[in-house]
């Protein structure tokens, strides 16, 4: 519900972004050391149709493939790509809506911050190259 009364307030929308922290990754895979700095390293989860109707899923695909690939070119380390899970998580509402999964529950606040504030780059890279 919150889902759909988002975008359809915002129908200018260029992106929907579900953010999370993996509970199953160690230390050791969720950090990554950017500039100087620790980061969390971030997992992209993209919804398909195995268990329900999402005929365009493959958008959400595509969109997340562009986002790791600009991550890894401007912050190689800071992705770790993209996962196709079985659900539709809302995604089918959007065809830019991706899942990211932000570190670990082993990741500091502050890790997860920079790599929010060094997505948030890439993800302007990714929109004006649209």
């Amino acid at each position: 519900k919150t889902a759909k009364e988002l975008i359809s307030a915002n129908p200018k929308l260029k992106a929907v972004l579900d953010m999370h922290r993996d509970s199953k990754k160690s230390r050791e895979q969720s950090v990554v050391e950017i500039n100087g700095h620790k980061a969390a390293r971030i997992l992209i989860i993209v919804g398909s149709d195995a268990r329900a109707p999402f005929p365009n899923w493959k958008e959400n695909h595509a969109f997340a493939c562009r986002v790791s690939d600009k991550m890894k070119e401007l912050y190689p380390g800071l992705s770790l790509g993209v996962r196709v899970q079985v659900g539709r998580y809302n995604q089918h509402l959007h065809p830019q809506s991706i899942i990211l999964e932000i570190g670990s529950t082993n990741n500091t606040t502050a890790e997860a911050v920079y790599s929010a504030k060094l997505f948030a780059d890439v993800l302007s890279e990714v929109i004006l190259d649209d």
